[in-house]
């Protein structure tokens, strides 16, 4: 698919991306527990939301405008990086490196918070010892980006089905927490170390595991998009 140069302002493209929004918006699922943060679930409409961002990245890809005040999805692009379908990150980091290209900074109320969220995306993709080249292609999470390339299943490193996660639960977390719902009484600021064997878990997705962790470790808001990356 190609989109023509000759509407490279996104006035042009205003309606188009009325009709994306709208889309997004009906394909979203509920996300009004205030202990987890938003996370994009199409359910069954993954194909779909995937399609209507891949069109979105060809559009924005070939505007020259630097005014993207019709460009009004910011938020649901955003969110569906923490998406539990690949699909669905995969298309919605296509829509902010479209976006990229054109401006050296995006003008959203959550650009700390997305180069986070990148970052966080890219810690399982570190290179091993030696690199694209070497032997050697186990990182420190387990997975790099050449090991994925083995058409040999049994090459790849046996700790990849395994999360390990830690992160600092302070005081502020804690009191946030008990603003909004009932906690346990022996919670403590400290250091949480969470690990699950991965292939031995019960839940068939990764937005059923992220849930179950959160629950069961207290993870807060500030911390769970990192969690959710990990599974």
């Amino acid at each position: 698919t190609e989109v023509s140069k000759a509407k490279d302002d996104l006035y042009h493209w205003a309606t188009v991306f009325d009709r994306f929004d709208d889309i997004y918006k009906k394909c979203a699922g509920a996300n009004d527990n205030p202990l987890f943060i938003p996370i994009y679930d199409a359910g069954e409409h993954v194909e779909l939301v995937a399609e209507v961002l891949r069109v979105s990245a060809l559009i924005l890809d070939v505007r020259v405008s630097k005014n993207l005040t019709e460009f009004n999805s910011m938020e649901h692009i955003f969110n569906m990086l923490a998406s539990d379908s690949l699909d669905i990150v995969s298309g919605a980091l296509a829509v902010f490196l479209a976006l990229g290209r054109h401006r050296k900074k995006l003008e959203s109320d959550n650009e700390r918070e997305l180069q986070n969220r990148l970052a966080s995306l890219a810690q399982g993709w570190v290179l091993g010892d030696r690199g694209l080249g070497g032997e050697s292609v186990q990182s420190e999470q387990g997975l790099s980006l050449s090991s994925c390339c083995f058409d040999d299943i049994s090459k790849f490193p046996k700790q990849v089905t395994k999360l390990s996660f830690e992160f600092f639960l302070s005081a502020k977390d804690i009191d946030s927490m008990e603003s909004k719902v009932k906690t346990p009484a022996n919670l403590e600021p400290g250091l949480v170390v969470v690990e699950e064997n991965i292939e031995k878990c019960e839940e068939t997705s990764a937005k059923e595991l992220f849930v179950k962790l959160v629950k069961a470790h207290n993870v807060p808001l500030s911390q769970q998009f990192e969690l959710m990356a990990r599974t």
